[in-house]
């Protein structure tokens, strides 16, 4: 195995040259080297040539562990004898000299450079704990303590079934009682959901949605205890033990563990406790931060002298807070908050609305009614969004089942219905029920004729519509909305539009039409990564219309996307969308019934 200094050694040598230059006296690991790990021991001293060190500082040890990547990625800089405030691992030792994102880092940058730029910034802004001083610093970032703690596994946690106050210094309160699950016949450690706490009474405090059961069966009871200072060795065991010597000193009894669960490679986990205090989740300012001990036991067997011998063991390791709430997930798209009061209605689960209908799910939509009459085919796996194990069900309840698994806050209603049907009434009140009340229909049927028919029904519900195809081989695509009273067009106005050239045709295979065996319908070729491009682009226009007045997520200027995927000889291209304005086309009785 090549190492970077043996294929790079002009860099090697620049590295080395750099370091005398500046002064800086540094030492070769020859074990490390030995493994192809370049490890270096740097001696930062008066004479070096660090500019604004602090004088505390002018005599520093320094270790340097150049990643294999180097000089693509930075080298990892550890300070062994010192521990800052901030800007520094507690346990690791090593310095934040850089932000973590790679693009701080530029590989023309020696290690002696590095140093002379960021070492005594990054020393003296790890010195300050002034809150506002930090708040006010555009450079920094949170360093929030739970970030350092050496972490097994995770746990699905929601943090809003506790509302804290703050602790005197050197307080401990008793929180209440935690049920944790994990998955039947998990391995060690454990993945683990926190179901359901209760305070101290007994009063329920708060539970995960439903589908957390189903997932997390195996239960167990553990206790929550809020702390007024982060736990002080971050190591699971140490903690532990100091953890029951502080609830001692406080006179709080520790309820023994109930519910032991046994898993894999013959352990048991015999307790889980919950652990919250104070910690920087923003710049200066601090929330409330969580981690979890997990103990247990089990018998392993260690290898004395060629025999295997059975060893009982008895630890604890820490896992950390895998956060899951509505405001959690809308953190990380917060224009989209207000989706949890819409409703929409996709009709026609195909290739374009199974997975807008899993898009909108992923986005926070607050209620799902999807309406088709098909199964899923197995030929059809290769384009529609769920595999094998939903062959032969019905795609509205392939997809019922998978929302609802996954996004629990998105509700799913469902009719098994085709329009059109003369002989199926209770279809019929299904479907009309079904529709009754939406924010938006998303007509995704690629039907002539439904489109028309759900056109006029969005109109006479007084609510958007979203209609979206793809064209035989999936040259191209048209994604289109209307919106009642504002939309100058209508559905039919883009008919004729494309029809007398006063808008763009989208590109069309004509040999992209077939017929697979045993099926009575035409379908057509394409690909599931052509499709995602219409179907994004519905799923993005559809939320734009949702959120146009609501000062969120920015309306479209434009009602009409036009894809064409191909150039005038059908090779690929990257995709190309024409877009336009839905205006009243002369031709379209329609609109011309409607002025009248």
């Amino acid at each position: 195995m090549s190492t970077w200094y043996e294929d790079l050694p002009e860099r090697w040598e620049a590295e080395q040259s750099a370091l005398r230059e500046a002064k800086i006296e540094f030492t070769i690991d020859e074990e490390a080297k030995a493994q192809n790990l370049l490890r270096l021991q740097l001696r930062i001293t008066e004479e070096s040539k660090i500019p604004d060190l602090p004088e505390k500082y002018s005599v520093l040890t320094l270790i340097v562990n150049f990643p294999v990547e180097y000089p693509f990625l930075r080298p990892i800089v550890t300070a062994p004898d010192i521990l800052l405030p901030r800007h520094q691992n507690p346990t690791g030792k090593n310095l934040c000299l850089l932000p973590r994102n790679t693009s701080y880092w530029t590989p023309g940058t020696t290690l002696a450079q590095h140093l002379t730029e960021q070492l005594s910034k990054a020393l003296i802004k790890g010195e300050i704990t002034d809150p506002d001083t930090i708040a006010g610093d555009t450079d920094e970032q949170a360093e929030p303590v739970s970030e350092y703690f050496p972490s097994l596994s995770s746990i699905v946690f929601d943090p809003q079934f506790y509302q804290l106050k703050p602790l005197e210094q050197g307080k401990i309160l008793e929180l209440g009682r935690v049920k944790v699950g994990i998955p039947t016949g998990e391995n060690f450690p454990c993945r683990m959901a926190l179901i359901e706490a209760v305070d101290v009474k007994g009063n329920l405090l708060g539970k995960l949605p439903d589908q957390f059961n189903a997932i997390f069966p195996t239960t167990t009871i553990g206790y929550a205890y809020q702390l007024s200072k982060h736990p002080p060795n971050m190591d699971a065991d140490k903690d532990l033990q100091w953890f029951h010597d502080e609830i001692k000193r406080a006179g709080i009894h520790l309820p023994a563990a109930k519910n032991e669960i046994k898993v894999k490679r013959g352990l048991t986990i015999t307790n889980v406790i919950a652990l919250t205090f104070p910690e920087e989740h923003i710049p200066g300012k601090e929330a409330w931060g969580w981690l979890f001990i997990v103990s247990f036991s089990g018998i392993v067997t260690e290898n004395i002298r060629g025999k295997q011998v059975p060893k009982v063991i008895k630890s604890s390791y820490y896992i950390k807070a895998n956060r899951m709430n509505t405001d959690e997930l809308n953190f990380r798209n917060p224009s989209l908050r207000s989706l949890i009061d819409k409703k929409i209605a996709i009709i026609g689960l195909g290739a374009l609305g199974a997975p807008s209908a899993l898009e909108f799910a992923k986005n926070g939509i607050g209620e799902l009614r999807l309406i088709d009459y098909d199964i899923v085919n197995a030929g059809t796996i290769v384009r529609w969004p769920l595999g094998i194990t939903a062959i032969g069900l019905k795609k509205v309840d392939a997809l019922q089942n998978t929302i609802q698994t996954n996004y629990p806050y998105t509700q799913v209603h469902t009719c098994n219905f085709r329009i059109g049907s003369v002989d199926d009434p209770n279809g019929s009140k299904c479907f009309d029920e079904i529709l009754n009340g939406v924010s938006l229909i998303y007509d995704a049927t690629a039907e002539t004729g439904i489109n028309q028919y759900l056109a006029n029904e969005a109109e006479r519900r007084g609510v958007p519509y979203i209609s979206l195809y793809a064209t035989p081989g999936v040259w191209g695509g048209v994604v289109m909305r209307v919106i009642p009273n504002e939309t100058e067009g209508c559905w039919l106005c883009l008919q004729h539009s494309m029809d007398d050239g006063t808008m763009a045709n989208p590109a069309t295979n004509r040999d992209g039409n077939i017929q697979a065996a045993g099926c009575g319908d035409i379908s057509f070729t394409g690909t599931s990564f052509e499709l995602q491009n219409i179907s994004s682009a519905g799923v993005r226009l559809a939320i734009a219309t949702l959120c146009r007045h609501e000062n969120s997520y920015p309306n479209s200027e434009s009602d009409i996307g036009i894809l064409s995927l191909v150039d005038d000889e059908g090779n690929p291209t990257f995709a190309k969308w024409s877009e336009y304005k839905l205006l009243k086309n002369e031709s379209c009785l329609h609109c011309s019934k409607n002025a009248e």
